[in-house]
C-alpha cells in the first residue's frame, strides 16, 4: 500500500476511489489503511432478467 500511494504522490494524483462489500474483509483492511467510507456516494444495481 505505500508503494502504491508512493507512486500516486509521484505523478501527482490525489484519490484513491475504490469499491468493496462491508462483509468482505477488505472492507476492514481499507479502513485499517487510512481509507475513510464516503457517507453521499450510493451504488445503484437494477436487474433487467
Amino acid at each position: 500500500m505505500n508503494l502504491l500511494t508512493d507512486k500516486m504522490k509521484e505523478l501527482n494524483i490525489a484519490y484513491i476511489l475504490l469499491d468493496t462489500v462491508k462483509t468482505f474483509s477488505a472492507y476492514k483492511f481499507y479502513l485499517k489503511n487510512g481509507f475513510e467510507e464516503l457517507n453521499d456516494d450510493v451504488g445503484l444495481k437494477k436487474k433487467v432478467i
